[in-house]
């Protein structure tokens, strides 16, 4: 009792003054030289009693020099890292010697004694007699000392005591902005050890790469709050909750026992490290976003969990009950390696996922006959670990047999690792289609659509298979090998549309990086492959580039990646055509169709087909009529055709009459090959930049990133929808066209972007200062305006009206400081003092949604089949995806709009595949109708435009196949039968067999875009 009115005393005093004390760019609450003001005048000692890295050695500090300022004689004794035998020692021997000077009534002085150890009541009470000598001598003492140290403090007299609340820093940074405390509150929680190790602009920025000093000092943060001298019980649920990271008092109650209240308060009170919330009855440690600095720790953490295995392993449970494999395997890591086989090899396929292969390999040759797993299913993970990490050589045909057979097995077990398995598998040779399975795990599934993308992408439909990871995509906090591969085939797939970026965002680096550096060594073929494809629209190609696609090539052959080695060969035989090696460039394309035979592909044949043709020109063969008849593939074709035409005309300054076809639409399957050529320097170059309509090229440079990327993609919507005759369509485009001004455009429909002038603002500018919120709740609101109060409380429902206001004039200025830094006299948003409105200026400002609405309108309005057809084209360019809404709760609201729009593009689409069969234009109409099925498979109406799309075309098989799937999923799980108009269609030509038709070869896989 006595102690706690001390605080109170103390606490009082404390608040009395200054409310914050700024120190160089760091603000603390309480002010030293106030306090020493107020122990000059009490003659009142002072005892700082907080965690280690609170800043207690630098308040003293800060303590002293104020004291020597004004005339004081500082004497400092630091007890640090000392027993409290030694302490009391010296305590005792430097306080006589101290209180032992001469004329010590006319000294001013002021002891300060720095970190005083835990002791037992013998060497406390030596210690009090020390400090109680020393205010008899008439000097001012003020110590520090740790938590498990506060015995000390009960026993001196009238002390003034100082917690954590009072140590508490933050860096308001340079803008002294509300934003930037609450970035720096984020990464620190006030800590000053951490506050100090992050630059001052640092959180103002708001980067997302924390850098090296800040992890160091969280490392050494996270050291202290394990230290030894803590009691058992207390470690213990310390040590539990660094282990997990994040979570429930139950969960820690899971792994530690009955947890008891008392100590956690007292972990609230003391250590905000750990976040710790008796109220809500959770927690949240500051390393939970970067867990790796514990690998600083190591070696602390080991000898700490030897004491506590029992609590380890129960840890690694819980993670792996999260799906957090990537932690299980640390904690795993921090205790014998025997107790923890049985937990890795029950979840070897979600560890090697996580890129741990190496931990599981090594639990299958420890275990050996120990191990209470079957014998098929080590054989299963030990063929899954062979086939990720074997660099050398190809899996055997008996093996990915039997992986195929497993790939369907009821054993849960033996499928997951199947599955895995199948990522090699699938870099040896294309397989036959998978069958559908409702039942497949969210790994299982990535799996499978890695699958589909590829048949996809060996068939020559990158659109859509690009269309289908995006709209499956789902972000991870951890890198795993399946999301990794992922995100290298949507790299990849952007490549083979023609679209360039100079750089990686950071999402995809890390993912990239995982896999390049990872333990998979068979799956870094994927990154090599991806790298080679960006050398092809480099504007000069280097000896390195050719080094680079060589080794690819040697390497992929000899590790039987054939998926890898086909087109790796493809891309050396275009970089040869660039160094003029033409005998080499035909060979290697013919060496890659005669690889590629096997799989079937009209598309791989083709390309390199026309790679040869190419070189043969320069060699003096020139191509003929029969030639171009032998490319089948719709965008091939055209792509081929103007090729031919820019031979010819760089050698006889015309081309033959059977090349004179006017090009319609953007081949975006093949504008990999028209960028890949144009990049190189040459005669041939410039003549097929000539000949490139004018449409293709708009298409590339938009996918350059330029600024004209707003212009080109209004003017090309004007020129497509000019062609059309209907009149109500002609003044949509009059509209549009008085619309299409170089302002500000915001897409929501796939992804959130800001574009000013056709340059897009990076995501990281616009995303503090709750700016890019504003946007998207002004982008979805009625007339894109709104009452600023309603903005506020939808935003920022928990604040007041003093500080929305606050908070509402620094999101406004961080859109207009970005815009305007591309259009100084751009003014993005209006607000009315009168009516208390905030809202976007139309005349500056375009949102995606509302063209893709307009359009969307106009295609259920049009009686023009053409101009239903080229108004849905549009609507498909538009339409990249859900529509984009931030995790906040705030935005729930939205969840109907976004429902709305789906169902506006599925309609669209239906409307349209209708339409182009209307026109005898079967391959678009499957188009169109695989767009609508791909969003939503649940509606008949999308089912039943395939079906009569894919039987017009030949494809009764692969409709029956959808129709049968369609039964399978949905119907015989809800006892329901589809409606009498479905299975009138769906049974209208079973059986039938697929024909070739005149656009190409139409397989199960897909289908040729027409375009």
């Amino acid at each position: 009792m006595e102690s706690e009115n001390r605080e109170v005393v103390g606490a009082e005093s404390l608040l009395g003054g200054s409310s914050r004390h700024v120190m160089g760019d760091y603000s603390r609450i309480v002010p030293p030289q106030h306090f020493f003001r107020t122990m000059e005048k009490t003659k009142r000692p002072l005892a700082l009693c907080a965690e280690p890295c609170m800043g207690k050695t630098m308040f003293l500090r800060e303590l002293a020099d104020y004291a020597q300022s004004n005339g004081w004689n500082v004497y400092e004794i630091s007890l640090s890292s000392l027993s409290a035998k030694e302490a009391s020692q010296i305590l005792s021997k430097k306080s006589t010697s101290i209180c032992n000077v001469k004329n010590t009534k006319a000294l001013k002085r002021l002891v300060i004694i720095d970190d005083f150890p835990p002791s037992d009541e013998y060497f406390v009470a030596r210690q009090v007699k020390s400090i109680a000598r020393l205010r008899m001598a008439g000097c001012l003492v003020a110590f520090s000392l740790p938590p498990e140290a506060r015995q000390l403090i009960d026993e001196v007299p009238s002390v003034y005591v100082l917690g954590k609340n009072e140590l508490l820093t933050f860096m308001p940074g340079i803008d002294n902005s509300e934003q930037s405390i609450l970035n720096n509150m984020r990464l620190t929680r006030g800590i000053p050890t951490l506050v100090y190790s992050l630059p001052v602009t640092f959180c103002e920025h708001g980067d997302t790469n924390v850098p090296i000093t800040y992890q160091t000092s969280l490392a050494c943060v996270a050291s202290y709050m394990l230290r030894s001298s803590l009691g058992i019980e207390e470690l213990r649920l310390r040590l539990g909750m660094m282990l997990i990271g994040v979570g429930s008092f139950d969960d820690l109650s899971r792994i530690c026992g009955q947890a008891d209240l008392e100590y956690l308060a007292k972990i609230e009170q003391d250590a905000p490290f750990f976040g710790v919330h008796v109220e809500t009855k959770r927690f949240s440690c500051l390393h939970v976003t970067c867990f790796d600095v514990l690998n600083f720790n190591k070696q602390e953490l080991v000898a700490l969990a030897s004491k506590h295995e029992k609590l380890i392993l129960k840890a690694i449970a819980l993670l792996i009950d999260r799906e957090d494999f990537s932690k299980a395997a640390f904690v795993s890591s921090l205790v014998r390696e025997e107790i923890t086989w049985e937990i890795v090899l029950s979840h070897a396929a979600e560890f090697v996922d996580a890129g741990y292969i190496e931990l599981v390999d090594n639990a299958l040759t420890a275990t050996h006959s120990d191990c209470t797993l079957e014998n098929s299913s080590k054989k299963a993970a030990k063929r899954m670990v062979d086939a990720l990490s074997n660099t050398k050589n190809p899996i055997i045909a008996k093996d990915a047999e039997t992986t195929f057979e497993n790939l369907t097995s009821f054993n849960g077990f033996l499928k997951q690792t199947a599955y895995m398995t199948l990522l090699k598998l699938l870099l040896q040779k294309p397989m036959s289609p998978l069958k559908e399975d409702p039942e497949l795990s969210q790994l299982e599934k990535k799996i499978a659509l890695h699958k589909r993308a590829v048949d996809l992408g060996m068939q020559g439909n990158f659109k859509y298979a690009l269309q289908l990871l995006l709209l499956e995509q789902q972000y991870e906090k951890t890198s795993s090998i399946t999301s990794s591969i992922q995100t290298a085939d949507i790299e990849l797939l952007y490549v083979l549309l023609g679209v360039y970026q100079k750089e990686f965002d950071s999402r995809s680096l890390s993912a990239l990086s995982f896999l390049q550096e990872g333990e998979a060594g068979a799956l870094k073929g994927s990154v090599g492959l991806l790298k080679c494809a960006r050398y092809l629209f480099e504007k000069s190609s280097s000896v390195g580039n050719l080094y680079d696609t060589e080794q690819l090539i040697s390497q992929s052959e000899l590790q039987g990646n054939r998926v890898i080695q086909v087109p790796a060969l493809l891309i050396g035989a275009f970089l040869s055509l660039r160094s003029r090696a033409y005998p080499k460039a035909q060979l290697q394309a013919r060496r890659a169709v005669m690889l590629s035979r096997e799989w079937n592909s009209i598309y791989v044949a083709q390309v390199g087909k026309i790679i040869e043709d190419i070189a043969g020109f320069f060699l003096g063969v020139k191509p003929t009529e029969k030639s171009l008849q032998a490319i089948t593939h719709p965008s091939l074709k055209a792509v081929c055709r103007t090729i031919y035409k820019a031979l010819f005309k760089s050698v006889k300054g015309h081309s033959p009459v059977w090349l004179d076809v006017v090009e319609y639409g953007v081949p975006e399957n093949a504008m990999w090959l028209i960028r890949a050529l144009l990049s190189d320097e040459s005669e041939f170059q410039q003549c097929l930049e000539q000949e490139v309509p004018e449409e293709w090229l708009h298409y590339l440079r938009s996918n350059e990133g330029k600024r004209d990327v707003t212009k080109w993609r209004n003017s090309q919507q004007g020129a497509t929808v000019s062609i059309t005759g209907n009149p109500e369509v002609k003044n949509l485009h009059v509209e549009r066209t008085k619309n299409a001004h170089p302002g500000v455009y915001i897409a929501l429909l796939g992804r959130f972007s800001l574009s000013v002038q056709g340059e897009e603002i990076a995501g990281r500018k616009i995303a503090y200062r709750s700016a890019k919120a504003l946007l998207v709740y002004l982008a979805l609101a009625h007339n894109h305006m709104s009452f600023r109060s309603q903005i506020a409380q939808q935003i920022w429902p928990e604040a007041d009206q003093g500080h929305w206001q606050e908070r509402l004039y620094q999101a406004t200025r961080v859109i207009r400081k970005e815009v305007q830094e591309i259009q100084k006299d751009c003014e993005p948003l209006e607000a009315s003092r009168i009516e208390k409105t905030l809202g976007f200026n139309s005349q500056q400002v375009t949102v995606d949604i509302d063209i893709f609405t307009q359009l969307a309108k106009s295609v259920a309005s049009s009686n023009s089949d053409e101009d239903i057809v080229h108004l849905a084209k549009q609507v498909e360019k538009f339409y990249q995806g859900d529509l984009y809404l931030p995790e906040d709760e705030c935005f729930r609201f939205a969840d109907p709009i976004r429902i709305a729009l789906r169902d506006q593009y599925i309609d669209t689409m239906v409307i349209a595949s209708a339409a182009a069969l209307r026109i005898t234009h079967y391959t678009l109409a499957v188009h169109f109708a695989e767009l609508a099925y791909l969003v939503d498979d649940m509606r008949e109406d999308t089912l039943m435009a395939l079906i009569q799309a894919l039987r017009k075309c030949g494809r009764a098989q692969d409709a029956q196949h959808y129709y049968d799937l369609y039964v399978q999923k949905y119907v015989m799980k809800r006892r329901k039968m589809p409606s009498k108009q479905l299975r009138m269609i769906a049974g209208a030509e079973k059986g039938k067999e697929s024909i070739e038709t005149s656009g190409g070869e139409i397989t199960k896989l897909g289908f040729y875009d027409a375009m």
